[in-house]
Order: C-alpha cells, then structure tokens, then sequence
C-alpha cells in the first residue's frame, strides 16, 4: 500500500502496482470513501464516466467523492489517497476472511474494507458510516442551498420540463417524482441514501413499476448532476425486489385426500382422464 497527495496521483507520480482499491482520506485523516477498480485505479478517476473531470485548468466532480474535491479546491490536492493491492487489501481483511481465499476477488473484498474503515461518503455496505468533520466550504453551502424545501419542487418542475418524451412518459415521471417526494420529504439530500429510502418504499410495488419509478428517480439525479451513477444502479439491484417465480402455497391435508382418493380408484384402466377428474 502506497499513500500520496491526490495531486501526486493526479499526476501519476507512482509506479504501478496493480493497485485494485483506493482510499481517499481528507485533511483530518478522515477517511472519505473506498473504492475499487478491476482495470486502473487511475482511469477509475479521470476516464470517461470515472470521479472526476479534469482538463487542465477545468476541474469538476462527476460522483460524490469527485464533487467532494472539487468543493475544497485547493486545500483537497493536499488530500491523501491510498493504493492498495490486493494482496495488500487480503492481508488488511485476514480475520475476515475464509481458510480458503483462491476464490476470493476484489468484489468480495470490497464489503469487507469498507465495513472496516466506515468511509464518510460510502452507502452500500456502511451502515453507519462516519461522520466528515470537515467544515463545508463556501461552495457546499451554496450547493445545499440549492436542495432546501422550497426548491426541490421547482426542481422537478424544471425537470419534467425538460423532457422530450410522450405525454404518458411525463406523466409517469410526475407520478413517480411525487411518491419520491412523498416517501423522502422535501428538506433532502439527493443521494445514495435518500435513493435507497425511497427503494425500500417500492417493495410492493410490481417489477413494472418499480422499473419505472426507479428509471424516473435516476434520471432527475442525473439532471439536479447528484448521486453517483454506479452507486445508485448498484443501490437498484441490491434493493429493488427481484422478479422470481410465482409461490404456489399447497393445502397439505386436501393434497392428501385428492392422493388417497385417486389410490382408491378401481376399474378400467382406459377410463379418460377427464371422467377421473369429474368424478374428484
């Protein structure tokens, strides 16, 4: 495990390792978020769809630890991230983990390390997570001015506004964005946390629903420029009720019955089906 300045990592100045998971920690040493990445740590960042943007002197956050950043500029290019190997992180989860790790990846190391270090920004898997002692900046006060109770409704206003969609698809949208609203309140964050609430009310709710209803809340995240992505797709899969076979619940004693009437049948064997199902 190497540990650098996020500029330093920015700028590459490390020899890879493949490193496979990394650790943000801010400049109180608390630790902000655990990550992972199956290709390069530093793609995960700065590639298309990655934390953040940065194109010489433009620099913006594209996920929570990424805006996180970006909202403490300059002082957060003196923030610390951490590399870690895998080897490293198997070492780190040791107690943790089963006799037998050949069949152990990143993926199931991943819980294991976020559950261990409670970073401030991770939902999935962080219950409950550390509090960032931090002071906001000026950015995040305007930032969450932005989301106060008289706001998120003209936010979805200017939301379904936008879309180019048919009428029914509004409407749906409208429909949703108001169960949202209603399960969540209106003095929210838009976040991983609040997504997950408002999946938790949808357990009743048919797959066809909830489908559109959650394809409706990602969507004004994306346009408020809230939430992670993956995040909130993951948060859908983990949460979101599973479509499975139907249940069939059997009356044990009448099963019998129908199965000792039928041991009781005596006569032609050619009798029809039918003419047996009549006689029950």
């Amino acid at each position: 495990m190497i540990e650098l300045t996020f500029l330093e990592f920015h700028e590459q100045k490390y020899r890879d390792q493949r490193f496979c998971l990394y650790v943000v920690k801010n400049r109180n040493e608390a630790i902000l978020y655990v990550g992972i990445s199956t290709n390069d740590v530093w793609e995960r960042w700065f590639s298309w769809g990655g934390h953040m943007t940065w194109d010489g002197k433009v620099i913006y956050g594209e996920s929570p630890i990424g805006i996180n950043i970006e909202d403490h500029l300059p002082n957060s290019l003196q923030w610390k991230i951490q590399l870690w190997t895998f080897k490293d992180c198997l070492e780190f989860c040791i107690k943790e983990l089963p006799e037998d790790t050949h069949s152990i990846d990143i993926h199931d190391i991943e819980p294991i390390m976020i559950q261990k270090l409670s970073p401030v920004l991770n939902v999935i898997y962080n219950l409950p997570p550390k509090t960032d002692i931090e002071p906001e900046s000026k950015k995040e006060l305007e930032n969450s001015a932005l989301y106060n109770p008289r706001n998120i409704r003209e936010e979805i206003s200017r939301f379904l506004d936008s879309l180019p969609g048919s009428p029914k698809t509004i409407f749906a949208y409208r429909n949703a964005l108001e169960q949202f609203v209603k399960v969540v309140g209106t003095d929210i964050q838009l976040n991983t946390a609040t997504y997950i609430q408002f999946l938790l009310s949808l357990q009743d709710k048919s797959p066809s629903t909830q489908r559109v209803y959650t394809t409706a809340i990602q969507k004004f995240y994306k346009f408020c420029r809230a939430g992670d992505r993956n995040e909130l797709q993951e948060a859908t899969q983990r949460y979101r009720q599973k479509l499975g076979k139907r249940t069939v619940n059997f009356n044990l004693s009448e099963v019998e019955k129908v199965i000792s009437y039928c041991e009781s049948l005596s006569g032609n064997l050619s009798d029809s089906l039918s003419v047996k199902l009549e006689a029950l």
